[in-house]
């Protein structure tokens, strides 16, 4: 019996799933970008779609990380609705700090759903890096 239990054992260790390498991880390219300034935003698309092209297959997320002035300006901006539009079609999360909301004293409720707000933009910034994001600078 031990040994019957011994080997499906093995033989389920075998059949299991493995689990993704640390090299194929690594083919994917994810990205970064924390900007205060709202006129950035075109430059970032344009970036966006490049790193698109160039990575292929291996091109991962594309974050943008919006804090500072740039979301008092963004809260009034009546271009939001085309920013949002750009950027999902270069595959451009939009996320807000939400530190920077309270300093301005605007509402996350004034933000469509598909634009994230976090607690801290820069905090977020640093753990994307622990991920293995790319940051890019502007």
């Amino acid at each position: 019996m031990r040994k019957l239990l011994f080997t499906l054992f093995l033989i389920c260790g075998f059949i299991a799933p493995q689990q993704v390498s640390s090299q194929e991880k690594e083919d994917v390219h994810n990205y970064f970008v924390l900007t205060r300034k709202l006129e950035q935003l075109r430059a970032i698309y344009f970036t966006a779609g490049d790193l698109s092209e160039m990575d292929g297959t291996s091109y991962g997320e594309f974050k943008v990380i919006i804090f500072g002035q740039a979301v008092k300006e963004f809260s009034k901006n009546e271009e939001l609705e085309e920013f949002l539009l750009k950027a999902e079609e270069k595959g451009v999360e939009l996320i807000v700090c939400g530190f920077s909301l309270k300093e301005f004293g605007i509402s996350p409720e004034s933000f469509p759903e598909n634009i994230q707000v976090v607690k801290n933009g820069i905090a977020l910034g640093f753990n994307l890096q622990k991920e293995g994001y790319h940051s890019i600078t502007l």
